[in-house]
């Protein structure tokens, strides 16, 4: 039958909406709720990282990621938002990426792109922490199974667009490249 969305799960999504719309503290205050009525909801610690991320609040981002990860570890989202954290981080202290946290990078892009081989922007920061590792070049890389071609209808998804939207500070969905599959 069909699936009813729980009062937590209703709250996540309007938070995630919020989060889209770049309406942060109404966003906040959605996913807090889902998390009260729900604890095990994954997804909403994941969304709660993104703007813990955004706010500088490192420490409270690796809680919400590995919450969500304890609780999902088949979402390559927070895999990802860990190396933007790991980059953010480092870029707002100013010193550069040690070869250490560009290996704790290249593993949690490895596992976004096994779980998400489209999620484009995994591929991308992959990619920029190979080089920066030395390393060759992805696509010859063996520990990635990435589709020459998306499914017909494939979109990436917009909460992920957004959140890493969000990360950069970007206008929300400007100059995004989610895209139907031609």
């Amino acid at each position: 039958g069909e699936h009813q969305l729980s009062e937590a799960e209703i709250r996540f999504h309007l938070g995630d909406l919020m989060l889209h719309r770049g309406r942060v503290q109404e966003a906040e205050a959605f996913l807090l709720d889902a998390v009260r009525l729900n604890p095990d909801l994954a997804a909403a610690h994941a969304s709660l990282s993104v703007i813990r991320i955004q706010e500088g609040q490192y420490e409270e981002a690796k809680e919400s990621i590995n919450r969500a990860l304890a609780l999902d570890t088949e979402n390559p989202l927070p895999y990802l938002f860990y190396a933007w954290l790991i980059r953010r981080e480092a870029r707002q202290s100013g010193v550069a990426l040690t070869r250490e946290q560009l290996g704790s990078m290249q593993i949690s892009l490895l596992r976004a792109a096994r779980l998400g081989p489209n999620l484009d922007d995994a591929m991308e920061m992959l990619e920029e922490v190979n080089e920066s590792l030395g390393e060759p070049d992805m696509n010859q890389d063996p520990r990635i199974l990435r589709p020459a071609k998306r499914p017909p209808g494939f979109r990436i998804s917009a909460i992920a667009r957004s959140g890493l939207n969000f990360l950069d500070g970007e206008d929300f969905f400007g100059g995004s490249r989610i895209k139907d599959s031609e």
